[in-house]
């Protein structure tokens, strides 16, 4: 009963963090058609104004689309939902190794092109999408159906 409790609420974990990104890449989608020179600076991607929208509406529709198929207990979904989050867990630990420089100067923030974030929250972002894309990977094996 615990470990079943337990896989439930790994479950919903996994599941309010990927409609928390979607709502975030849908949010900096508009912010970016509202700024014409917004920066974009996620881990590999550093864009600015419109080019950003390559990364973020191909994202957002992603998970959209993940998010539907997993509802209706595809594996589909589940392998779309780990080629998001690989990608993006994979851009963002790339982008903080590339930092390690400024990481070593500054351990306190990670700063870059002028704006900074806290360390944990740098190093949280690859780490939760890196263990999205985990989940989403036992489940994306065309013998198994995700219950919810």
């Amino acid at each position: 009963m615990l470990k079943r409790l337990g896989g439930h609420l790994l479950t919903a974990v996994v599941l309010i963090w990927t409609v928390f990104t979607l709502v975030t890449f849908l949010v900096v989608s508009i912010k970016i058609v509202g700024d014409r020179h917004f920066p974009l600076g996620l881990g590999l991607i550093q864009t600015r104004g419109w080019a950003g929208l390559w990364f973020t509406v191909p994202s957002a529709l992603l998970v959209a689309g993940g998010l539907v198929l997993l509802l209706v207990r595809r594996a589909a979904g589940a392998t779309l939902l780990f080629a998001y989050s690989s990608f993006w867990g994979l851009s963002l630990l790339i982008g903080l190794a590339q930092s390690l420089p400024a990481i070593i100067r500054n351990p306190i923030a990670y700063c870059t092109s002028g704006s900074c974030a806290p360390l944990p929250i740098a190093i949280a972002l690859p780490v939760a999408f890196t263990l999205s894309a985990l989940w989403y990977w036992r489940y994306a094996s065309p013998s198994r159906s995700v219950s919810m």
